[in-house]
């Protein structure tokens, strides 16, 4: 499709495959699968899909795969904008003048059709695309299951395996946020792992998470009755996620649940605890009165500013 084949070095993971393909195919078997659902309804009319604020090269890896997919490509009209075009080999049939997705919301496909694929690559048209069905980020990553479909096909691997590497990668997921050029590299490079040297599912996963920046664990195993468990996983790769990522540098987004709030209000308090306790007698620093030993003044005003930092902090 034009794009080369990765040969990049990740912690000493060395990728083979095109995780810019996997992509992809994992993008074009999503639309084809959201094509079938609005088909199967009479009634639906023109089904309207938008490629989401991705990555220039994501986007353009989605059109490849749609447009030399044979059935795919004779029910989707693709319109892809000149400058999102540019620079690639997309063929003159996708490529459109039309800067903004809007002005496709309404429009017939052109050939008779019964779907559309269109482009938004900022937040300006956001709200006037509402009723279009949104291939992004999220659902790319919501759907580990066929990614693991896709990058396992002609693997010597067992359905058993297949399934603990959808739960591993759920639970990954779930556990922390990672972008879609990531995950790709990181499944690439645990199927060329698998293929290339016939390594195990399991140590092969913590071999190759350098590549989200996460320190390598060659023994990374989950035990065999809780291997098909996403929230196993999770538990698991939430573990080294905060506790080894931080390593690497690696900055920590936010994430919901009940355990990553009590870690956070953890930290806040520590933070509190630092601001209040600097010195490194482990007492409160300031001014002190011989008369009543080492005991530091703590005047109204102190302790109301003190108590409003903390109420602060923990808001925000």
């Amino acid at each position: 499709m034009g794009a080369p084949t990765l040969n990049c070095h990740f912690g000493g993971v060395v990728i083979t495959v095109n995780s810019l393909e996997l992509i992809g195919a994992v993008g074009a078997r999503i639309l084809a699968e959201e094509l079938d659902k609005s088909l199967s309804n009479a009634q639906a009319g023109i089904a309207r899909y938008l490629l989401d604020r991705l990555q220039k090269d994501q986007t353009i890896a989605i059109v490849h795969a749609v447009i030399n997919d044979k059935e795919l490509s004779s029910k989707v009209f693709v319109a892809i904008p000149a400058n999102v075009a540019e620079g690639t080999d997309l063929p003159a049939r996708v490529v459109t003048g039309e800067r903004n997705a809007t002005y496709f919301r309404n429009r017939e496909p052109p050939n008779g059709e019964q779907a559309l694929l269109v482009v938004n690559i900022d937040d300006i048209q956001n709200v006037s695309l509402g009723d279009m069905t949104r291939i992004g980020s999220k659902m790319l990553t919501d759907r580990m299951d066929l990614w693991v479909d896709i990058a396992a096909k002609d693997l010597v691997l067992p359905e058993t395996s297949k399934e603990v590497w959808k739960a591993a990668l759920k639970g990954l997921t779930d556990a922390h946020v990672f972008t879609v050029g990531q995950l790709a590299k990181y499944i690439s490079a645990t199927r060329a792992r698998i293929q290339e040297e016939g390594q195990p599912l399991q140590s092969t996963l913590g071999y190759c998470l350098p590549i989200l920046r996460v320190p390598r664990d060659s023994t990374l195993a989950i035990a065999e009755q809780q291997q098909r468990h996403r929230s196993a996983w999770k538990k698991k790769f939430e573990q080294m996620v905060h506790e080894r990522a931080p390593l690497l540098g690696m900055k920590l987004l936010p994430s919901t649940g009940a355990s990553s709030k009590r870690s956070s209000m953890r930290h806040k308090l520590g933070i509190l605890r630092l601001r209040r306790w600097p010195s490194s007698s482990g007492r409160p620093t300031g001014s002190t009165d011989s008369s009543r030993g080492s005991r530091p003044k703590r005047s109204l005003w102190r302790r109301r500013r003190s108590t409003s930092i903390w109420i602060r902090m923990m808001a925000s």
